[in-house]
């Protein structure tokens, strides 16, 4: 599994758009992993590495763009695949737009 600091952020209120997040840990995995991301809708956007090897660390970086004014609640959802080895985890964020 990947160790995040942290699986929840309060991105707190914002005016302008898009809101930077990022998540960041370290791979608990015994051998190198693939890792692929999904986000809850098509206003949040994930980057990071294709794969992680063990004991190196992961940064998932993103954006979420939403002109409403609202708050949301976004997931981040983390795959790792390995020989072996599969976790899946769920980060997520909320956000005010004002």
């Amino acid at each position: 599994m990947i160790k995040f600091d942290r699986t929840h952020l309060d991105l707190g209120k914002h005016s302008i758009v898009p809101v930077a997040f990022e998540f960041k840990g370290v791979s608990r995995f015994d051998v190198e992993v693939n890792v692929t991301s999904k986000t809850s809708c098509g206003c949040t956007k994930a980057t990071h590495p294709e794969s992680v090897k063990p004991g190196e660390f992961l940064t998932i970086t993103g954006s979420f763009v939403k002109k409403s004014k609202s708050v949301f609640k976004k997931t981040v959802t983390i795959t790792c695949s390995g020989e072996g080895v599969s976790s899946e985890q769920t980060l997520t964020f909320s956000v005010e737009i004002i």
